[in-house]
């Protein structure tokens, strides 16, 4: 998958025309980006866990929410950091 940076515009954020690198899952995550200071932030927050809300109740009458903690190191963890991704500014290309 592609890493873009989100560039700020009168419209709002843009995907940047440029990519920064490219970003993957194979059992590990595998970074491949060529500004060594923009590869040691991300690989900070790729290992940092994330909090998820998972939902109470049933599929008819949802109560409320409680949160769960992913740990680092799943394929789970990754695609919701990747998904997180535009709190720094970058966006990641699915389709990629």
């Amino acid at each position: 998958m592609i890493l873009y940076p989100l560039k700020k515009s009168s419209k709002g954020r843009e995907r940047g025309e440029f990519p920064l690198g490219q970003v993957d899952w194979d059992g590990d995550l595998v970074l491949e980006v060529r500004d060594r200071s923009l590869r040691d932030k991300l690989k900070s927050y790729f290992q940092e866990p994330i909090w998820v809300p998972v939902p109470l109740g049933d599929e008819d009458q949802i109560m409320g929410h409680t949160w769960e903690c992913l740990e680092p190191g799943g394929e789970e963890h990754f695609f919701e950091a990747v998904k997180r991704l535009h709190q720094m500014d970058m966006i990641v290309d699915l389709d990629s």
